[in-house]
């Protein structure tokens, strides 16, 4: 029996990992972490399958929202000592507090964005887009827009967060860093890119533009940063 956990903040990369994992089986069963329960997991983990190579799936019980139910679920995998693999999948990126309270014997396999990605964060400045672009046209070489613009959007609320004064979740060193570049901004410049941000969302998620994320995204940049 082994247990395998696939999450991070690169989801095409943890989706594919999972997808390679699940060619080798043949009889799987899927449940949905939101919304499973101790008792049908239980139930489940107690009765082996007719022929005794059922494995389970379950995706996105680690990011649910914290209760009861949650904690009794992952209580139940990490005591599970059964014959069937287990694969989880996250939606999210896990803590290092959370995944070192996991059992030793689990594969966890964390996928991270490209450090690329992170280099071309540091360069969202007013007045960077000349070395921002440069950046980007490398980056998209081997990186998919959609996680490009998720880790720079959270990136933009970061810097708002800094910027205000407002409390962050953080080591330090990353507070820091934060602090520093998001005092090259104006607040109201940032909490428009933003907003700029959320509306390329809505518009790609409800189809009422002829744009591409990528093309949509460029125009943005040279907007801000230009």
């Amino acid at each position: 029996m082994t247990t395998y956990l696939f999450y991070g903040d690169d989801q095409a990369a943890s989706r594919n990992n999972l997808y390679e994992i699940k060619k080798k089986y043949t009889d799987i069963r899927e449940l949905n972490g939101d919304k499973l329960l101790p008792k049908d997991l239980e139930s489940i983990l107690g009765t082996e399958s007719l022929f005794g190579n059922e494995t389970l799936l379950i995706e996105n019980l680690f990011s649910r929202l914290r209760s009861k139910d949650k904690d009794a679920c992952v209580q139940l995998l990490i005591n599970y000592n059964g014959n069937r693999d287990i694969l989880i999948w996250e939606k999210k990126s896990l803590t290092k507090l959370t995944t070192n309270k996991l059992p030793k014997s689990w594969v966890i396999k964390e996928s991270k964005p490209p450090a690329l990605l992170f280099n071309f964060l540091d360069t969202v400045v007013p007045g960077s887009h000349q070395q921002a672009t440069k950046i980007l046209a490398s980056l998209r070489k081997s990186t998919d827009d959609g996680l490009i613009f998720i880790m720079l959007t959270r990136h933009v609320s970061s810097l708002i967060q800094a910027r205000s004064a407002t409390s962050l979740k953080l080591p330090p060193w990353q507070i820091g860093k934060l602090k520093s570049q998001a005092g090259s901004w104006e607040i109201s410049k940032l909490v428009l890119f933003y907003d700029e941000l959320y509306k390329i969302d809505y518009k790609i998620k409800t189809g009422t533009t002829k744009l591409d994320l990528g093309s949509q995204l460029d125009i943005l940049l040279l907007q801000v940063l230009g």
